[in-house]
């Protein structure tokens, strides 16, 4: 159940990203795939998208698995830069994802470890 949760929320939360993040909307109509680029970037969405997984973190889930849902691996963006079909819109487009990315990371984990900084000790 967990499993599924965790990916329908990466799936929500990457379709946000593309929305929000001033990339591109793919809207399909027939055969006809439409991009559409969007200009009303959100300055607040990397806070927004860590607030939900910082969510889940509050909610036991594991940092470590969250930090890998959240995370690009650098070695992954190279290999979507180095295929030759992809065209530079896109290209730069998949460097934004990657830097939008390491904000929303680094954002979740400053909430974590702020969390765990100031979580209060009992006392027996």
């Amino acid at each position: 159940m967990r499993e599924n949760f965790g990916a329908v929320v990466k799936l929500y939360l990457y379709l946000r990203l593309l929305a929000a993040s001033g990339l591109f909307i793919l809207a399909f109509f027939t055969a006809n795939v439409v991009m559409i680029t969007r200009d009303d970037f959100d300055p607040l969405a990397p806070q927004r998208e860590a607030a939900i997984f910082y969510g889940l973190f509050l909610r036991g889930h594991s940092a470590e698995t969250l930090r890998r849902d959240i995370d690009v691996p650098k070695p992954m963006l190279e290999k979507w830069l180095k295929t030759q079909r992809y065209e530079t819109n896109f290209r730069d487009a998949l460097r934004r994802v990657y830097n939008y990315r390491k904000q929303v990371l680094a954002i979740f984990d400053e909430l974590v470890m702020n969390e765990k900084n100031h979580r209060p000790t009992r006392v027996n």
